[in-house]
């Protein structure tokens, strides 16, 4: 694992690294609040802060733990709907009467787990989390669109605007956004996982299960926890480690479908040399 981080993601040498492995701090990707940003108006919810700072105000000694699992278990609640579980949480830190509170979990990673997120038990936070500013005020980072400035001019097209006409009696725009969709696969890593999620006869993660979702992936019979069918696990195949051809001919018909003029570019990790203007 760190092999690939250091090749694959982070470029420096490894005496450069302030952590090893090394990481990726959160604004750098995102901005808003989840990313330490700023609350709407007259919100009076406290900004996030790095863990660094939390440690600086609320030091060791201070520290109240709280385990992922005990709270489940005590409260009834580990296999239930993310609604239940939330307001769960909500209720135990509204109430609880210390400043400085870790939650921890056996792996040392969320306080969810992973098959909440992977059932359909996930949805029933979404109607909220939507309308929330968590998600309203969710946006790139400013790192992430001065990359887009500085590279916008290869979208633009070279030629001449095109006209209306009467197939298209809409004056088209001059912006490339209105009429580009950009898609960006995830291949590389993919050659060991997707014959993982075969094996776990696993199903789209989190918000992609939403019903009003136009693509969807129902398991097929046959395949068990841990272990599943030659023919299922090609199913799974073509669905999570397409060939480059079948990338290509899903783009194209979405574009059919969806934007009917404009460009589509393809980058596909783990195969660097193919892009693909259409």
């Amino acid at each position: 694992m760190k092999l690939l981080l250091e090749k694959a993601y982070y470029h420096w040498p490894r005496a450069q690294f302030l952590d090893n492995p090394p990481r990726t701090p959160l604004p750098a990707l995102i901005a808003g609040p989840t990313a330490s940003g700023f609350w709407e108006p007259h919100d009076p919810a406290p900004r996030s802060v790095s863990s660094s700072y939390f440690d600086l105000v609320c030091p060791p000694k201070m520290h109240y733990t709280i385990g992922v699992l005990t709270v489940k278990d005590s409260m009834g609640v580990r296999w239930s709907s993310s609604n239940r579980i939330f307001n769960t949480w909500r209720e135990i830190l509204l109430k609880s009467p210390k400043q400085c509170i870790e939650i921890v979990s056996p792996t040392g990673g969320k306080i969810d787990n992973y098959p909440q997120c992977g059932s359909d038990r996930i949805l029933s936070l979404w109607e909220s989390f939507s309308k929330s500013p968590t998600s309203r005020l969710l946006r790139t980072s400013p790192i992430v669109e001065s990359a887009v400035a500085r590279n916008e001019y290869i979208i633009h097209s070279i030629g001449p605007v095109p006209k209306s006409s009467p197939s298209k009696p809409k004056p088209v725009s001059i912006n490339p956004y209105d009429r580009m969709m950009a898609v960006h696969i995830r291949r590389g890593d993919f050659a060991k996982a997707c014959y993982d999620l075969a094996t776990w006869n696993s199903t789209f993660y989190s918000w992609n299960l939403l019903p009003f979702l136009p693509d969807k992936f129902v398991p097929l019979p046959g395949g068990a926890w841990g272990r599943n069918t030659k023919e299922n696990t090609e199913v799974y195949v073509e669905r999570c480690l397409p060939s480059l051809e079948t990338i290509v001919q899903k783009a194209r018909d979405s574009k059919r479908d969806y934007v009917a003029a404009g460009r589509i570019c393809i980058r596909v990790a783990g195969m660097e040399k193919y892009w693909r203007w259409m």
